[in-house]
């Protein structure tokens, strides 16, 4: 039973950290696109 819940620990941790990277990228790639499309706008303006 030991083994099982060892498991389960280290499989959600594993998601957690899956998740936050992924968070982490998504919110990197939203800023980089507002910064990406502000700059293309002051220059047409």
């Amino acid at each position: 039973m030991d083994g099982f819940l060892d498991g389960l620990v280290r499989s959600t941790k594993t998601v957690m950290t899956r998740v936050e990277f992924g968070g982490t990228l998504f919110l990197v790639a939203v800023i980089g696109v507002l910064l990406t499309s502000r700059e293309e706008g002051d220059k047409s303006s």
